[in-house]
């Protein structure tokens, strides 16, 4: 079980890839087509590609015109994977979105 010290912000558990086999072998049983991530970052989708038999699909993660994660996107693009944006007319409900501060345009 992965567990997450918000103290240190250590994150404790399988190593990724290990898990990504569970998913591959859903895949390799013909119980789904693709397999993909959500919520991630640069240096986890790296890390699980390193170990990854069958590469993710689609990325999901929170995008918007605030929040471009370019270089997630930019990563996700160099590996031929899809990105799709949780949120992408911003979301304000989050405490770190001043949107009057920002200016997009």
């Amino acid at each position: 079980m992965t567990m997450i010290d918000f103290d240190t912000m250590e994150v404790t558990g399988p190593p990724i890839h290990k898990v990504w086999e569970e998913f591959e072998k859903l895949v390799d049983a013909g119980l789904t087509k693709s397999i993909g991530m959500c919520n991630t970052n640069v240096m986890m989708l790296i890390e699980l590609i390193a170990g990854a038999r069958i590469k993710p699909s689609v990325v999901q993660v929170e995008l918007h015109p605030y929040l471009q994660q370019e270089g997630l996107v930019s990563t996700c693009q160099r590996f031929g994977i899809q990105v799709t944006a949780y949120a992408p007319l911003g979301a304000p409900a989050f405490p770190y979105a001043d949107y009057t501060k920002t200016k997009v345009l």
